[in-house]
């Protein structure tokens, strides 16, 4: 890990930037393999292109059950009252999204969808105390993330558009705290700063380890065979549950709002 300062005093994390690329390539990695596999004709995935095959892909809708993977990009901020401490800001941090997705769909407009994902919601905090120096901290906090909602789709036989509503219920698992702290050397008399890795220690007296919210996405799928369905959607958690316990240890609640961007796989049974 290293640590830039420039002259102007504003400090950055390398790893930070790095952990944003990485994640982005993956992300559009699999938004190409995607757009490739929904270019090519279904004929192409079918496995029977018999007759009786035909049939059932013109005969229209049927109620089934669908099971799929998801793989997801998450950007993560929080709400909370700094009160008069200006300098001390919260940013938004980026996070995967990955797990696995269950459909039923007993009508041709209307499902019903239940998500178990592991969900990481990192927050990146900083303050300046004094003039030339800035002091950073990032928390990687992971989920599981349970969300449940209706899926209101519409469209044709193979584009669709989706439409989901429900509720989330998550459960904080574990966390990791990183980022740079001040330190004194006596010898020298002077302030020198140190970066550090460790587990975050869970706290009942302050931390809230179940969360819950409002569950919501947008998206788009495509019709592939007879038994694929390729989906991307634009998805929003917005937290009603605090992250912190209301007492004199953390007095101020923390709500997380994580916007992301999900490709998923289905398959049609």
């Amino acid at each position: 890990m290293q640590w830039n300062l420039s002259l102007t005093g504003t400090l950055r994390f390398n790893w930070k930037d790095k952990k944003m690329m990485r994640y982005m390539n993956k992300s559009f990695f699999f938004a190409v393999l995607l757009i490739f596999a929904a270019m090519v004709p279904g004929k192409a995935w079918s496995q029977d292109d018999s007759v009786a095959a035909k049939k059932v892909r013109d005969y229209g809708f049927r109620p089934h059950f669908e099971m799929g993977i998801m793989y997801g990009t998450a950007i993560t901020s929080c709400d909370i009252n700094t009160h008069y401490a200006h300098d001390y800001v919260y940013e938004d941090n980026i996070g995967m999204n990955l797990g696995l997705s269950l459909l039923w769909q007993p009508k041709d407009w209307f499902g019903l969808r239940a998500d178990i994902a592991w969900t990481q919601k990192p927050i990146y905090q900083r303050r300046v105390q004094q003039a030339n120096m800035m002091y950073l901290q990032m928390a990687e906090n992971n989920y599981l993330q349970v969300p449940l909602m209706a899926d209101f789709s519409f469209g044709g036989e193979k584009w669709r558009g989706h439409f989901n509503l429900g509720l989330y219920f998550a459960y904080w698992t574990s966390a990791t705290v990183m980022g740079m702290l001040e330190g004194i050397d006596d010898g020298e008399e002077s302030f020198y700063l140190y970066d550090y890795v460790e587990p975050y220690e869970f706290d009942p007296r302050r931390d809230n380890r179940f969360d819950v919210g409002y569950a919501t996405s947008v998206g788009l799928s495509r019709r592939v065979g007879n038994h694929l369905r390729l989906q991307a959607e634009l998805a929003l958690y917005y937290g009603l549950r605090s992250k912190f316990v209301e007492s004199t240890v953390a007095p101020d609640p923390l709500y997380y709002t994580t916007k992301a961007f999900n490709l998923s796989a289905f398959w049609i049974f």
